[in-house]
């Protein structure tokens, strides 16, 4: 099976929060919403990649951003 590793497009959002709801250990701080939040409010960069199989399932998800900080880009 191949998998692919691509950033979080807009049209996956619905999807990216799909895949949450099947893992238990998921929280409010993996959702869109949250990216969202954290967005809008402080203007963090998100750099979400998604990893989907030969049939363009999401099957697994990295949410991380870009901070600037006094020492520089984080």
């Amino acid at each position: 099976m191949q998998f692919e590793v691509q950033q979080l497009d807009k049209n996956d959002y619905n999807r990216w929060n799909d895949f949450l709801k099947t893992h238990k250990n998921a929280t409010i701080f993996h959702t869109i919403e949250w990216k969202n939040v954290l967005e809008e409010t402080f203007g963090y960069k998100p750099e979400y990649l998604v990893v989907k199989n030969s049939e363009g399932k999401i099957v697994g998800i990295s949410p991380a951003f870009s901070v600037k900080t006094l020492f520089g880009k984080v």
